[in-house]
């Protein structure tokens, strides 16, 4: 299996015709797949005329020009599998399938950069053949993608010394969908451990603070509580919100995050803290499995030099990850389990490969007891994920 693998890596055409063949599979599957309850969402906020339409809008071509009929229509197609509107399912899925490839283009040429285009073409493999990649890209039709694509190209950028240009790619991702801004800090450390002046880090500040700026330049016209409450298209601010006079977690973990990455790094490579960066978000904001996409091509970049304990690791990760995720959307979830606080649409409107399952499992074992205990080891195996990426650092050498 390993041999047969290892062609599609070493021979260019091997590699081209194994990407054409997964990209048509991903289309037919995307074709024919109802909406997923996040394109419900977007949506209803659409349809609502009282929620942000920001910039996002762009990857959704059926909601340009909405009418009443037509939003009816689409609302009425987001409750039903797509018999006969595999067209839809296409428009809504087509754009978000072209970021994913050219997150896979960005990652061939990321390993190309590092070292040869092998390195390339399995970081490319490791991102677009992963069903979970599938799932959180297609399946979901999240906006989230595009952000994921600029992450990838500002780590494109930096190692190869455009510092300026990978901030000003954050600053673009950010005015999308919050989460880049968060690898700002990051890049500035790095900028100032490779020898950057003054001018130079504060025109980077400067250009991610732009694009933090335009996001909320099109959320706060509906007021604070879209930088409050997460939406498919937005996303929490974490110091907005919250009681008065507390500590906010999210906002206390990643100061603490900045100030011992200033510290301890003293040799910084781009790849690791970027994605140690993005781990100590995730794990402070508790955003949900589907989130996990934000890592998968940092990930993707570390795998193809990393050794078996931690591919072993993120196997297991993402398995779990994709379990979770699988019974939190499955059809079997009702709301007299646990998916009543986390999961309230629970069955409505869910991929066709799951109905099956819930014909076998029990709906209260499942999200009392299962899920709990899935849950519970996504994050142990994401924490000893962050530990491997801080053992070099102890070790007075950077990988």
């Amino acid at each position: 299996m390993l041999l047969l693998f290892s062609i599609f890596i070493r021979n260019r055409n091997a590699f081209l015709i194994l990407v054409a063949a997964a990209a048509a599979l991903k289309l037919v599957l995307s074709a024919v797949e109802p909406a997923s309850e996040d394109l419900g969402n977007i949506i209803t906020l659409v349809a609502s005329g009282h929620a942000p339409i920001g910039p996002w809008i762009a990857l959704y071509p059926p909601l340009y020009n909405q009418t009443t009929a037509n939003i009816n229509q689409l609302q009425s197609w987001t409750l039903a599998v797509p018999l006969g509107s595999a067209e839809l399912s296409l428009l809504f899925r087509l754009p978000v399938f072209l970021f994913d490839l050219a997150t896979l283009i960005t990652l061939f040429y990321v390993g190309r950069k590092m070292k040869t285009s092998q390195e390339g073409r399995l970081m490319a493999l490791i991102w677009f053949l992963n069903p979970f990649s599938f799932m959180g890209v297609e399946l979901s039709a999240l906006p989230d993608i595009v952000c994921v694509f600029l992450v990838t190209l500002s780590l494109l950028l930096l190692i190869s010394e455009r510092p300026l240009l990978s901030a000003a790619t954050l600053g673009l991702g950010a005015f999308i969908k919050l989460f880049p801004i968060f690898l700002l800090p990051p890049l500035l450390v790095y900028m100032h451990l490779n020898g950057a002046r003054a001018k130079p880090l504060l025109s980077a500040f400067l250009l991610g603070a732009l694009g933090f700026s335009g996001y909320l330049a099109w959320v706060l016209p509906y007021g604070t509580t879209y930088l409050a409450k997460p939406t498919p298209v937005t996303q929490l601010v974490p110091f907005v919100g919250g009681i008065p006079n507390t500590v906010n977690i999210v906002t206390f973990g990643m100061f603490a995050f900045y100030c011992l990455l200033f510290i301890f790094v003293k040799k910084a490579e781009p790849l690791p803290i970027f994605l140690l960066t993005l781990i100590v978000y995730y794990l402070l904001a508790v955003p949900g499995p589907q989130y996990l996409i934000w890592l998968l091509p940092l990930i993707a970049v570390d795998l193809a030099f990393a050794d078996r304990l931690k591919i072993l690791v993120v196997a297991i990760l993402l398995a779990s990850a994709f379990l979770e995720w699988f019974l939190a959307s499955s059809a079997f979830l009702t709301p007299s389990g646990y998916s009543l606080l986390m999961f309230p649409m629970g069955g409505e409107n869910v991929p066709s490969y799951s109905v099956a399952l819930g014909n076998f499992l029990d709906s209260d074992l499942v999200g009392i007891i299962i899920l709990p205990l899935v849950s519970s080891a996504t994050f142990a195996f994401l924490l000893a994920y962050a530990a491997e990426q801080l053992r070099p650092w102890f070790h007075g050498s950077q990988t």
